[in-house]
């Protein structure tokens, strides 16, 4: 009887452990499933992040590297991100993609986003404030643009379209300007240009 009953407690125990780790990779499992459920498209707070070449189409998470400045599309705005060490504006500029690869420019669309810094400290000194648009980013700084662009053609048949090729995307090219400060503009030969990216006309 004692063996029997030692056999049995021994059943018992590894039973019991078995039955202990099943309960842990269930936990396991379903804490893995949650983290790579995070990560897909049902839960629009996470982007995926990816670089694109010059030519691709700027989709959510794209995003490009042009010197110091970072430029990400999160679906709705552009995220300019500044690495460097100086004053830059961005500018963006709608072209007109040739055969050979060369372009025309057929205009410059708004390209700007709200001063948070500015507008922190005027809220701050004042007690109110009125939104700033600027296409300023300063070091270590994140501008949140808007692309804002209008067709002339649609008011005379004199301007060529923006999206010239038709193609359902308009081409655009990024410049970055290093400034001496928030006050000047400066435009110079050295300033940093990428090279054209589709974005969807719309």
């Amino acid at each position: 009887m004692n063996n029997r009953d030692n056999i049995n407690r021994k059943k018992t125990k590894g039973l019991g452990i078995w039955i202990v780790i099943f309960i842990f990779l269930l936990i396991i499992q379903f804490f893995t499933s949650y983290r790579s459920a995070k990560r897909t498209d049902k839960n629009p707070d996470i982007i995926e992040e990816h670089l694109i070449e010059t030519g691709d189409v700027f989709d959510t998470g794209g995003y490009i590297i042009i010197d110091n400045i970072t430029i990400t599309y999160d679906g709705e705005k552009f995220q300019v991100s500044n690495s460097g060490d100086s004053i830059v504006r961005i500018t963006a500029e709608i072209v007109g993609v040739k055969r050979d690869g060369t372009y025309e420019s057929i205009e410059i669309p708004s390209f700007v986003g709200v001063d948070k810094a500015q507008y922190a400290k005027d809220m701050e000194e004042n007690g109110w404030v009125i939104e700033k648009d600027t296409n300023i980013v300063r070091p270590g700084e994140t501008l949140y643009a808007t692309l804002s662009v209008f067709d002339f053609s649609t008011v005379s048949e004199e301007y060529p379209k923006a999206d010239i090729d038709e193609d359902g995307y308009w081409d655009i090219v990024f410049t970055v300007h290093s400034q001496r400060s928030e006050d000047t503009i400066v435009v110079s030969t050295d300033d940093v240009s990428s090279g054209p990216y589709k974005f969807p006309a719309n």
